[in-house]
């Protein structure tokens, strides 16, 4: 979505605010947004793009602006900008890239790429039997 925008307005600069961590974020989602914001970097290199974070300083654990200043090459506090002495998204990448935990009541399965194909197309349609 971020990059298509941005793919939109091909030559000339886009502004971006995102905001995938915040106070209240739960321990479930947390992991991918970290890595949501190691990788956006990347994704936006070589482009005309402004992406600014906000975070809740204020209200968010320690490890967490740990994890921002990981994670986001330029910091900025009121009028103070700074480069990140602690800059190392693969680093975050490394240590957040785990397999999920399985949900109380779900249940995991394997399968094939010709499966995902089917299941992307959606139950069959039946013809509806007429009512009399």
């Amino acid at each position: 979505m971020l990059l298509g925008f941005a793919d939109r307005h091909d030559g000339h600069r886009v502004r971006i605010v995102g905001e995938p961590i915040w106070p209240g974020r739960s321990t479930d989602e947390y992991p991918a947004s970290v890595q949501h914001e190691a990788l956006i970097n990347d994704a936006f290199a070589g482009r005309m793009a402004t992406i600014r974070c906000p975070y809740d300083a204020r209200n968010l654990l320690p490890a967490v602006l740990t994890d921002a200043e990981a994670t986001h090459p330029v910091l900025v506090s009121g009028k103070q900008r700074r480069r990140s002495a602690r800059y190392a998204p693969k680093s975050v990448l490394d240590a957040y890239n785990q397999p999920m935990s399985v949900a109380e009541g779900a249940y995991m399965f394997q399968v094939r790429p010709v499966d995902i194909a089917v299941a992307r197309r959606g139950p069959p349609r039946w013809p509806h039997p007429r009512r009399r």
